[in-house]
C-alpha cells in the first residue's frame, strides 16, 4: 500500500506467502510503511514472516483478520500512533528460524487500542538458546496512552520464555478485562501500567 486513505477489505479471502524455503525467506503479506489512515479487514494472512508490516504509520485499523500460521510477527505497527487492532486472531505464530522470537502484535504506538483479539500458542523458536520469547502483544518503548482490553491471551501449554503482554521502557498502558493463561509472565512491564 503506497498511498494514504486506503481500505483493503479481503472479503473472506486469504493472502498466503508460500516461499520455497520458509525458514529463511523474508516475506510480507501487506506492506504499508509510513502510510496514514489505512484499514485492513475481513480475511486471513498466513505463511508470511510479517503478516502486516506498517511501521511508522498512523491511524491504521486492522479488524477481523486471522493471522494464524505466520512465521515471525503477525502485525508490526511500531513507532506510529492512533492504531486500532480489534477482533483479530494471532494464533500459532511459530517463529522464524534466524529469529528467536514469535510475536502476535509487535508495536501499537501511542494512543493505540487493542481490543477483543485472541493471542494463542505463541512460543519462541525451539532452537533458541539464551534469548527469545513468545509474546502476545509487545508495546514498544515510549508508546503512551495505549488501551488493551477484552483480549484473550492463552497458550495450550505453559512454557518458559512466554509473555502475554510486554510493555517496554517509557511506555504507558491501561489493561482491563483481559484473560491470561499459560504464560511464564502474563504481563511484564518496564513502563507505567494500570491493570484491572
Amino acid at each position: 500500500i503506497t498511498t494514504d486513505h486506503v481500505t483493503l477489505d479481503l472479503n473472506g479471502n486469504t493472502i498466503r506467502c508460500a516461499p520455497s524455503d520458509p525458514s529463511s525467506a523474508s516475506t510480507i503479506g501487506i506492506y504499508a510503511r509510513s502510510m496514514s489512515h489505512i484499514t485492513i479487514r475481513n480475511g486471513r494472512i498466513s505463511g508470511c514472516m510479517f503478516g502486516v508490516s506498517a511501521a511508522h504509520a498512523s491511524a491504521v485499523t486492522i479488524e477481523n483478520v486471522d493471522f494464524t500460521g505466520n512465521t515471525y510477527i503477525g502485525a508490526y505497527l511500531g513507532w506510529g500512533s492512533g492504531h486500532i487492532v480489534r477482533r483479530n486472531k494471532f494464533n500459532a505464530i511459530t517463529g522464524y528460524t534466524p529469529e528467536a522470537y514469535a510475536i502476535g502484535l509487535n508495536g501499537i504506538g501511542s494512543n493505540g487500542l487493542v481490543e477483543d483479539n485472541e493471542f494463542r500458542d505463541l512460543h519462541r523458536q525451539p532452537h533458541s538458546i539464551g534469548v527469545g520469547e513468545g509474546v502476545g502483544v509487545l508495546i514498544e518503548e515510549n508508546a503512551t496512552d495505549v488501551i488493551v482490553r477484552r483480549n484473550v491471551f492463552a497458550n495450550a501449554n505453559l512454557t518458559d520464555h512466554a509473555i502475554g503482554l510486554w510493555l517496554a521502557q517509557g511506555g504507558s498502558a491501561t489493561v482491563t478485562y483481559n484473560a491470561f493463561a499459560n504464560w511464564q509472565y502474563a504481563i511484564a512491564s518496564m513502563g507505567s501500567i494500570t491493570v484491572s
